[in-house]
């Protein structure tokens, strides 16, 4: 159960390229997948207690275990207060990191509480200025994609992804989709084999390739 949680929130690139409206409706949409998938002796909070330090880690930072213990604890607002104070001691942090790993926390905390609409607008600010600070950063171009973009945009902006980082596995996930809607069958599978097993094994499109 646990993996399946962070294959919906890492694997899929979470939902940070998802506008305001979009970003609150998958994290109830990831919630329902939970609730399908999971006993009633386990709670959602309780399944995602190895996401948060796998995203920050994967940018530099390791996460500081009494904020992942509070928000595994469910005390959302407190785990943020504190994110906030570590944040300010990280005087060395890559800034570009650092501000990735801020909008992780934040999306950690809308799939956990995806009503609150201050967490998602909180969601979409923080990937605005990863954007508008940030535009000649691989990951950026990846979450330049959202629901409006059709898929020959998205190949457009994982090309220009992986130019910059050719290990970019963010953005083969993401072309290797949009190949797969353009019917590119035989391009988009050798993309999926870029990824790691554990997010392939979630990805109804992978398989359509194992029949090939």
């Amino acid at each position: 159960m646990k993996t399946l949680i962070k294959l919906l929130l890492a694997g899929s690139l979470f939902f940070a390229g998802l506008g305001f409206a979009s970003a609150q409706s998958a994290a109830s949409s990831t919630r329902e997948v939970v609730a399908t998938t999971t006993d009633t002796s386990t709670s959602i909070v309780e399944t995602m207690d190895t996401f948060l330090p796998e995203q920050l880690q994967e940018r530099g930072i390791p996460t500081p275990p009494h904020i992942e213990k509070l928000f595994a604890e469910g005390n959302v607002t407190q785990a943020l207060n504190e994110f906030e104070k570590f944040k300010e001691k990280q005087k060395k942090a890559n800034p570009y990191d650092l501000l990735h790993c801020e909008m992780t926390v934040y999306q950690q905390a809308l799939i956990i509480d995806p009503s609150n609409n201050a967490y998602a607008q909180k969601v979409t600010a923080l990937r605005q200025e990863l954007i508008e600070r940030y535009p000649n950063v691989s990951d950026t171009y990846i979450l330049q994609i959202d629901d409006n973009k059709t898929p020959e945009e998205i190949v457009e902006l994982a090309n220009k992804a992986l130019d910059l980082d050719p290990e970019n596995v963010h953005a083969y996930e993401q072309r290797g989709r949009a190949l797969f809607k353009l019917n590119q069958i035989k391009e988009a599978c050798a993309d999926f084999e870029k990824m790691p097993m554990s997010w392939k094994n979630v990805m109804p499109e992978y398989w359509e390739c194992r029949k090939l």
